[in-house]
């Protein structure tokens, strides 16, 4: 009777390393060999709402017979590594590449993407009332409708609208008109663009 309570405590919860996972049904599976070399199939991942990963081979599992029965056993998975020095307070979701958000104390979001970073949405929209920085080339496949200037060199040219209205109001002085076919050049304009 000991032996066997003894058993039952031993394999109430167990830990192993993933050997396959099967992503294609309703819910995640796990096969996870554990102590002793046993080889447990189909084990069910639970997971947390709203959150799916897939686990990766090789990494940590901790098995939970339900009720004690090793025949009705749940999974909870994790990677062989973790994303580790975070601030207190600091919630961060990886991927064992370090593509990664964390979500950190002070109201500061950062997003790390390993190659690419892509938004699908009908629309989109950035509330950055203090303004909003682009390190890098920008392009834009599509219109550009701004309802403000637009600048280049940080502000050190006139904009965009100023540039506009100097060029509308220009002229070009003609000298020497004369009657007939005669072909003439204009001077250049007295009011330069600056």
């Amino acid at each position: 009777m000991i032996d066997e309570l003894y058993g039952d405590l031993r394999n109430a919860a167990v830990e192993g390393i993933v050997l396959a996972i099967d992503d294609s049904g309703a819910v995640q599976r796990v096969d996870v060999q554990t102590h002793d070399g046993v080889i447990r199939s189909g084990i069910e991942v639970y997971q947390i709402p709203g959150l799916s990963s897939y686990p990766v081979k090789n990494g940590k599992a901790l098995l939970i017979a339900l009720g004690g029965d090793v025949g009705n056993m749940r999974a909870l998975v994790s990677d062989s590594t973790r994303y580790g020095n975070q601030a207190e307070g600091e919630r961060t979701l990886y991927c064992p590449d370090g593509t990664r958000v964390s979500v950190r104390p002070g109201g500061l979001v950062e997003i790390w993407g390993g190659t690419s970073i892509t938004t699908h949405s009908p629309t989109a929209v950035i509330n950055a009332p203090n303004g909003c920085t682009i390190n890098g080339p920008v392009q834009i496949n599509g219109d550009l409708t701004v309802s403000g200037d637009i600048s280049d060199h940080n502000g050190a040219h006139q904009s965009m609208g100023a540039l506009r209205n100097a060029y509308d109001a220009h002229e070009h002085p003609v000298r020497n008109v004369q009657p007939g076919s005669a072909i003439i050049s204009t001077d250049l304009t007295d009011h330069p663009v600056t």
